[in-house]
């Protein structure tokens, strides 16, 4: 009798558990579309993302960067540069940047972006500003 009131208990937790993580994972869907802003190295960096790209303006610049965007999971994603290539000719064709959202809070997120190109890792808070 005991073990089957420990076996119970034991599977309420694990389904608790498992709605919790899908909970927390769908709430990253919000992050997938609108404009946002970062602050990187001291400089203001607005993104606008939609379901295909996102563009990226460094310090009220006039030409964005240029992203196709390719959500692996709800709270992961890569980019992978588009036009940019044509102007910048330090990038690499084959260069892909994968972004993980670690934790949200509000319209708040932080990230952690790693790349195929740099063993440096970025951690970062973006905050959806529309």
């Amino acid at each position: 009798m005991f073990n089957l009131k420990r076996l119970f208990l034991l599977k309420i937790i694990l389904l608790l558990s498992l709605i919790t993580a899908k909970a927390q994972s769908s709430d990253c869907l919000r992050f997938r579309i609108g404009k946002f802003k970062m602050i990187y190295q001291g400089k203001s960096l607005i993104i606008n993302r939609d379901a295909n790209h996102q563009y990226e303006y460094y310090d009220d610049n006039k030409l964005p960067i240029e992203y196709k965007i390719k959500w692996i999971s709800n709270c992961s994603y890569t980019l992978q540069p588009d036009k940019t290539i044509l102007r910048f000719s330090n990038i690499s064709k084959s260069a892909l940047i994968t972004v993980k959202i670690i934790s949200y809070s509000g319209n708040t997120y932080k990230i952690k972006a790693t790349s195929n190109f740099n063993k440096q890792v970025l951690e970062s808070e973006i905050t959806k500003i529309n």
